[in-house]
């Protein structure tokens, strides 16, 4: 039996941003969900499903879900959403 792990993202403060934004915060969903398929991608993995910010991942090991995780993070941190500032 092989070693499945899986990795559940959501974005911190997403239904604020999304009642905030309206219909532009779809749009802003783009380059997160992107990141995360080319990760998955890249490392031979699969998304299993998405709903709203939240994409459900399954990857054959735990340093795969780690690095995709990583990357996801740092992507994030300069993601430009719709009429926000940056910090």
């Amino acid at each position: 039996m092989a070693t499945q792990t899986f990795l559940f993202p959501g974005i911190d403060g997403s239904a604020a941003l999304s009642r905030r934004l309206g219909d532009a915060y779809a749009g802003g969903l783009a380059g997160p969900h992107q990141l995360v398929r080319v990760g998955l991608a890249a490392l031979g993995s699969e998304e299993v499903v998405s709903q709203g910010d939240e994409v459900l991942a399954v990857f054959a090991s735990p340093r795969a879900c780690a690095d995709v995780a990583i990357q996801m993070q740092r992507a994030l941190v300069v993601q430009a959403w719709p009429g926000t500032r940056r910090c």
